[in-house]
């Protein structure tokens, strides 16, 4: 099958990019202020994030066949990102890797699951039984925050400013600029009119009536 890019492609990504140019603007907001660089992520860690999380799907998809519809290149590029950007880093903590591989992570959702639908290679039982004990341990994380949520009662009604919450939350001082930022550095286009700086205080007084990681 041979593919060609037409004038409407070129529109639609000129316009997705018009639509992300305001989320790109905040995103960039003070940025300056963030540790930048390679991660501190340990070799041993860094080894243990790609067999583990990496790999396993590479090997999957290998055994599917490839990209499939999508293409062997966009099969690279996804595996090509997530194997680049756990050593990359953005503001305090591993937050940076794990919100820059959603789309890659998406995309090979995506691939995973053309890839299930109607594939003569499914035949064969030991890819069949690989493929569920991989999706099993993939879904640990997301059991045990659905298990979070049932175990913990709602939080009180907080009784601080948002930057006060951060810093009492979970009893540490992290950087607060990998997540927030001040107003006078997002650009004046964006900001609302009736914008307001928020006094940071880190002794404030508890912001919760009662432990908000109280069980039911």
């Amino acid at each position: 099958m041979q593919r060609q890019i037409k004038p409407l492609d070129v529109l639609i990504g000129s316009l997705g990019f018009v639509i992300a140019l305001p989320a790109l603007s905040y995103l960039t907001a003070g940025t300056q202020a963030l540790q930048q660089g390679l991660s501190s992520l340990n070799p041993w860690g860094a080894f243990a994030l790609l067999v583990f999380e990496v790999v396993p799907w590479l090997w999957v998809m290998i055994r599917l066949g490839g990209g499939g519809k999508l293409g062997g290149d966009i099969l690279v590029l996804t595996f090509g990102l997530l194997f680049l950007i756990p050593f990359g880093q953005v503001g305090s903590g591993p937050d940076f890797e794990m919100r820059a591989s959603v789309p890659a992570l998406a995309i090979l959702a995506m691939m995973v699951a053309m890839g299930l639908c109607d594939n003569p290679r499914l035949k064969s039982g030991g890819l069949k039984l690989g493929i569920i004990i991989i999706i099993c341990c993939a879904s640990v994380t997301g059991l045990f925050e659905v298990a979070r949520a049932f175990r913990y009662a709602p939080t009180p009604k907080p009784q601080c400013a948002l930057p006060q919450i951060w810093y009492q939350q979970t009893g540490r001082v992290a950087e607060l600029d990998t997540y927030l930022t001040r107003t006078s550095h997002v650009p004046s286009w964006l900001r609302a009119p009736s914008s307001r700086s928020v006094q940071v205080e880190t002794t404030t007084a508890t912001c919760w009536s009662k432990p908000w990681a109280t069980p039911r």
